[in-house]
């Protein structure tokens, strides 16, 4: 008996339009990852403990005021509460992140950026552990409320 994954294509990956086996359909799914991240329509970085970014997409890129072609975001800008007031350093989200494995899911904040503005964005974050399971570091989600705001302030106006 072959265990199966039904597996549907979408129009840029290089997957079968068929059930194929499981160990497949894992492999094909692997081999497009990377492009898939990629493409992310939100920020997709990996961060260390010291707040130094380890991979990162565009998005993520763009978000922290880093132009897409650099090849590295040194390090991590500084988050903010919505209202833009200083966060204490116990709900800094990677700190509490590194303390206590916090996961953070879709708050909002505003991130310094690295070029010396500020963006208003949701952050989705959780730990990477090591075989230890100590936290050696952060998957992060950011996504750019910018226009979403701007759309709301245009409502409100009216």
């Amino acid at each position: 008996m072959t265990v199966t994954s039904a597996v549907t294509p979408s129009s840029n990956t290089h997957l079968a339009p068929h059930p194929v086996p499981v160990a497949e359909s894992a492999r094909r799914i692997r081999d497009v990852l990377p492009d898939l991240v990629r493409q992310a329509p939100v920020g997709v970085g990996v961060v260390r403990k010291d707040r130094t970014v380890a991979y990162r997409n565009d998005e993520f890129a763009r978000i922290m005021g880093v132009a897409a072609e650099t090849a590295a975001v040194p390090k991590l800008g500084l988050f903010r509460q919505a209202d833009g007031a200083p966060l204490p350093a116990e709900r800094e989200p990677l700190v509490q992140l590194f303390r206590a494995g916090r996961t953070t899911t879709e708050e909002r904040l505003v991130l310094q950026r690295l070029d010396g503005g500020s963006v208003d964005v949701s952050l989705t974050m959780a730990p990477i552990v090591d075989a230890n399971r100590e936290v050696v570091g952060s998957i992060l989600y950011v996504q750019d409320l910018t226009a979403d705001l701007e759309d709301a302030s245009l409502r409100e106006a009216f």
